[in-house]
C-alpha cells in the first residue's frame, strides 16, 4: 500500500522535470563484472537546479537493479561546492552470493550528495576535475516487498575533457537487507570500482 501511494508522487516529480528540462545527461559506466546506464534531466532555477533521472545496474547472474531519483542541488553554501538533497527509488532483483536465494528490491531512499571542483592550486591535471559523493539510505518503513533496508555510498572523480562531456571513475558500496525466511535474514553487499563517460546536451 505504501509503495502504491509513493509511486504517483515520484512519477509526477520526474515527468514534470523531464517536460521542462534544459540539460540532458546520458552516461554509461562499466567494469569487468557489471554495467550501468543512466539518464538525467536538469532544470535551472533561481535557487539552484532541479534534477530527475534514472538508470539500471546489471551484472549477469548476480543482480538487476533500476533506480529513479529526484533532487534539488544548490551551490549557496560555499563557492565551488554543490550540495544536493532528494529521494532515490530502487526496484529490481538480486541473488544471494551463494546463489541459493534471490530477493526482490523495492525501496525509497533519502538522498544526500555533494560535489566540489578542485581549485587550480590543488589540481595537478591539465583539465578541470570534480570530486563527488553521495549517500542513499532507505529504512524499513520505506522498504517494501522482501526488502528490509538499503544503503548505498558513492564517491568518484569527474574529468571534464570538454564542455559537454566528461570521463569519470567511481567507487560504490551497496548493501541490501532482506526479510527473514526459513534460513533467517540475509543480505547482499557489493563493492565496485568502475569507469565511464557522460555526455551533456
Amino acid at each position: 500500500m505504501k509503495k502504491i501511494f509513493l509511486l504517483p508522487m515520484f512519477g509526477f516529480l520526474f515527468f514534470s522535470t523531464y517536460a521542462s528540462a534544459e540539460t540532458v545527461q546520458l552516461g554509461l559506466m562499466a567494469n569487468g563484472d557489471s554495467v550501468m546506464g543512466h539518464v538525467e534531466f536538469q532544470v535551472k532555477q533561481d535557487l539552484g537546479i532541479v534534477a530527475a533521472g534514472g538508470g539500471i545496474d546489471y551484472a549477469r547472474g548476480e543482480y538487476t537493479v533500476g533506480y529513479g531519483l529526484v533532487a534539488f542541488r544548490s551551490d549557496q553554501l560555499l563557492p565551488g561546492l554543490k550540495f544536493g538533497l532528494g529521494f532515490k527509488g530502487y526496484l529490481g532483483r538480486v541473488d544471494a552470493e551463494e546463489g541459493e536465494m534471490e530477493g526482490n528490491v523495492s525501496s525509497l531512499a533519502f538522498l544526500i550528495e555533494s560535489s566540489y571542483e578542485l581549485t587550480a592550486s590543488i589540481n595537478p591535471a591539465p583539465v578541470p576535475v570534480e570530486v563527488y559523493g553521495g549517500v542513499s539510505f532507505s529504512p524499513s518503513s520505506l522498504s517494501f516487498d522482501e526488502t528490509e533496508s538499503l544503503q548505498e555510498y558513492q564517491a568518484g572523480l569527474r574529468f571534464y575533457l570538454m564542455k559537454n562531456a566528461y570521463l569519470f571513475i567511481e567507487g560504490r558500496y551497496r548493501e541490501i537487507e532482506f526479510e527473514e525466511r526459513d534460513t533467517g535474514e540475509w543480505d547482499r553487499d557489493d563493492a565496485t570500482l568502475s569507469g565511464g563517460v557522460t555526455l551533456k546536451f
